[in-house]
């Protein structure tokens, strides 16, 4: 019953990609993404699978111009779990629930810290609280459909160019 939810999430969150780059509300959610550093920590997850792949791979005498090639796509696959991640933050947030949560988090150290409680007894920090759960839950589930699809498709990119894992 899990995997058939997961299955759905990830069906509404392709469905809503395209709406969701054209839309403001997923443009505002995707802001949020970079002020919070939600797309610097996918990156860097980004960053250290392929090097858990080319130390699989160590071997195998992959040229470096392929893992160029295979490294050429980050953004594309980014853009990817940005927009799946958009989804899910659809199901719990509004515009101003967004903007709020944008406002608090672009704030840097003692600031933030000054606007901590405001924050918290906001609408948004509110309803973040309350949807904590259920929001860490999706994200971690979309994350793994993210990160197990983009591993699979590079480790296929390299099989069919004739490279495999070290034994």
């Amino acid at each position: 019953m899990k995997s058939f939810a997961v299955v759905i999430t990830l069906l509404v969150g392709f469905c809503c990609t395209a709406q969701t780059e054209t839309d403001s509300l997923g443009q505002e959610i995707q802001a949020y993404f970079a002020v919070n550093g939600t797309l610097s920590q996918y990156s860097e997850a980004y960053d250290g699978m392929f090097g858990l792949i080319q130390n699989q791979f160590g071997g195998a005498n992959v040229p470096d111009s392929v893992w160029e090639s295979l490294k050429s796509a980050k953004g594309d696959d980014l853009g990817e779990i940005m927009s799946l991640l958009t989804a899910v933050y659809r199901k719990y947030f509004d515009s101003n629930d967004i903007a709020r949560m944008s406002q608090h988090f672009s704030l840097q150290g003692a600031a933030r810290e000054a606007d901590k409680s405001d924050f918290l007894n906001s609408n948004a920090g509110q309803k973040m609280i309350q949807v904590q759960n259920n929001l860490v839950t999706d994200i971690g589930q979309t994350s793994e459909y993210w990160s197990r699809d983009l591993y699979m498709k590079t480790i296929e990119k390299l099989k069919e160019k004739g490279f495999y894992p070290k034994q």
